[in-house]
């Protein structure tokens, strides 16, 4: 599997920083624009401070001969991936987020005790605690031989893969809520000619472990905080003076500015423009975050001309709507 880290900033709702790509001789210009993404799961609004316990994970090499590097913290590298997530999401000040050190007790495999759990949050003063019961990484090798055009090349598969469980805990209410399980295999590639060199090309055991606890941590952070993606959205920037003073508009994010000059031209009896505008309307107001708004007027533009470009920027917007509303479920007031 193949990861990328994208970090984005912005603001809550889609008024992110705007990359305006202009396309010549063409009336849609397009641009790159920030979206928050609500988390899979939701902690309690009453939640603001969080400890995560985890302990030494458990790391099985089948594949070399020597030792595990000592200079590879895997904990730390989990831990790095998941405050890479918080540190972009609005829900949680990261300050508020502890990586707690665990115990001489051994971290239980499947739930802590209440008094346990106490004990941690009382000394720390955390509402709550999140605790990674089972946290392990072990890895393969596959070798094949690849035939093509009469010459015969070396394939090695080099793969990690890693299984998390862990829990949240909130003491007050003496309640998990919520529980999840992570499986996930990291891969490397390496192919030659020569069976050397394709070993050769084959990952360090340091870098692989690494990267596969950095990626763990980023995904679960996924899981629990709301995160920033990068999403394309497109608008008709040509079409008469309007529209191209419009465009000026939209490249200094002045959107109020844009709909009332396209709101002009949605009263000229041009269907073409009319359609155009109602289109550029919804997106400002996108952008905006007037979700309900943006869907109004892309319906109009439906009204005046089905098109199947509106129809699917309509189904975005639905989507984006049902989002929305998880996001006010996870933020606290």
């Amino acid at each position: 599997m193949l990861h990328c880290m994208m970090k984005n900033t912005g603001t809550w709702g889609l008024l992110g920083g705007l990359m305006l790509m202009l396309a010549a001789c063409s009336p849609i210009s397009k641009i790159d624009t920030d979206v928050l993404e609500p988390a899979s799961m939701a902690f309690p609004e009453d939640v603001y401070s969080v400890g995560y316990l985890v302990g030494e994970p458990r790391i099985k090499i089948n594949t070399r001969n020597n030792d595990f590097p000592d200079d590879v913290n895997v904990r730390q590298q989990f831990w790095t991936g998941l405050m890479d997530v918080a540190n972009t999401s609005p829900r949680f000040n990261p300050r508020s987020l502890r990586l707690v050190e665990p115990s001489s007790d051994t971290i239980p495999s499947d739930t802590l005790s209440w008094q346990t759990v106490e004990r941690y949050t009382d000394s720390l003063d955390l509402d709550a605690l999140v605790v990674l019961h089972r946290f392990s990484l072990y890895d393969s090798l596959k070798r094949d031989l690849v035939f093509d055009y009469g010459s015969t090349s070396y394939y090695f598969i080099y793969q990690v893969d890693a299984r998390i469980q862990w829990s949240g805990y909130d003491p007050n209410q003496q309640k998990i809520f919520f529980g999840e399980q992570y499986k996930e295999q990291f891969v490397w590639e390496s192919v030659a000619s020569e069976e050397r060199e394709a070993i050769r090309g084959i990952v360090d055991l340091d870098r692989a472990f690494r990267l596969s606890s950095y990626w763990s941590g980023y995904d679960i952070g996924q899981t629990m905080f709301p995160y920033w993606v990068t999403e394309n959205r497109s608008y008709f920037s040509g079409g008469s003076s309007n529209f191209r003073n419009a465009s000026d508009y939209v490249e200094q994010n002045r959107w109020q500015d844009a709909i009332d000059l396209w709101k002009i031209s949605f009263k000229r009896p041009n269907e073409e423009l009319a359609y155009r505008a109602a289109y550029n309307i919804a997106f400002a107001l996108e952008m905006l975050g007037k979700i309900d708004e943006a869907i109004e007027w892309l319906n109009r533009a439906q009204e005046i001309q089905y098109r199947k470009k509106t129809q699917e920027y309509l189904e975005i917007l639905k989507e984006r709507k049902e989002k929305l509303d998880k996001l006010d479920e996870q933020m606290p007031i």
